[in-house]
């Protein structure tokens, strides 16, 4: 969201709460949940790095991910077209080829590939298309690049398995093993075999959600499972342990400003009634989650973030370790 992105602030608890202290005797284990899109993998990857967990970038990953926007666009576009069955860049194994800059230029100036961009939630296409076909494409594309981590978190490659990673958790000594499970309805079977003795859960939600569909279920709103998802997981037998720390990051926060003065959240959310304004609108989708799990006495510490900016997931980072490791929390920061 631009320097905007890095405005801190906060909102204040009506009171300090007690958390009763985490077991110190055991690595903490830390589990990432979410549906599919919602961000989870980004921020997974970002604490990663600002862990030092010896990480390394993947230097294909960026280019692999552009072919991937590549096909994705190419198949949205086609609705837009005159005659989409002979459109010639249904192969796009040109983008491997030399001179591929200027074709891929040219392609990206089409009528019908700007069409399919402008819907580009709807279209499901990936979020970033545009950082990758388009501003940092020659620079991805150069014989001589060199990844970059900015490149690497706006990789959206969807979560198949279960990851798990120990990481010495960030200035202090403790450690943790983080998890990092598939959003996809067909992953989330798999979730049950990581619930046992959790001491931290990170749910992620998109704000870009609001308005678009599954892209496993086009009859389904996708910010209404995420809030029934979370729903489920708040009430689940196995997180109802008086240490667990619930954490809610609401993700994508720069996409969200610059889509809700185009899209209006009271299309989908008719009792909303504030302006087209990512404070107000962010605010309001917050107290949907809370008010889905009011009925659980547990505090949520919420956060809104853009999760690609390093310097204020390092912030909010900081924030969740504090309400992690200390037996009290005197304030909600949603807006860091």
């Amino acid at each position: 969201m631009g320097n905007k992105s890095s405005r801190k602030g906060r909102h204040q608890s009506d009171a300090a709460l007690i958390l009763t202290p985490l077991d110190e005797s055991h690595d903490h284990k830390i589990l990432f949940l979410g549906t599919a899109n919602s961000g989870k993998t980004t921020i997974y990857k970002q604490m990663l790095s600002l862990c030092q967990s010896g990480e390394t970038l993947e230097k294909d990953l960026p280019r692999q991910f552009m072919l991937s926007c590549l096909r994705s666009l190419v198949a949205a576009r086609k609705k837009y077209l005159e005659n989409s069955q002979n459109d010639a860049d249904d192969d796009v194994q040109w983008l491997e080829q030399p001179g591929a800059e200027e074709l891929l230029s040219s392609f990206w100036l089409q009528e019908a590939t700007q069409r399919a961009f402008a819907d580009k939630y709807r279209n499901h296409v990936p979020e970033n298309v545009e950082y990758f076909l388009s501003t940092h494409a020659q620079r991805i594309l150069a014989p001589n690049y060199e990844v970059e981590v900015g490149d690497v978190l706006r990789c959206y490659l969807p979560t198949t398995s279960n990851h798990v990673t120990k990481i010495q958790f960030f200035d202090s000594r403790r450690t943790a093993e983080v998890y990092d499970v598939g959003g996809q309805r067909s992953a989330r079977k798999k979730w049950i075999h990581t619930f046992e003795k959790v001491d931290v859960i990170i749910y992620c939600a998109s704000l870009v959600d609001y308005d678009v569909t599954l892209v496993e279920d086009d009859q389904t709103n996708a910010m209404s499972e995420s809030i029934r998802l979370w729903q489920e997981i708040k009430n689940a037998k196995w997180f109802q342990g008086p240490s667990v720390r619930w954490i809610l990051i609401f993700t994508k926060l720069d996409l969200f400003e610059e889509k809700i003065a185009q899209s209006p959240l009271s299309n989908t959310f008719p009792t909303y009634t504030g302006p087209n304004e990512v404070h107000q609108s962010a605010e309001f989708i917050r107290q949907q989650y809370l008010a889905a799990s009011e009925n659980t006495r547990a505090h949520v510490s919420t956060h809104c973030v853009c999760s690609v900016d390093e310097a204020m997931m390092s912030n909010v980072f900081s924030a969740i370790k504090d309400y992690i490791f200390t037996s009290s929390s005197n304030y909600d920061p949603f807006f860091l």
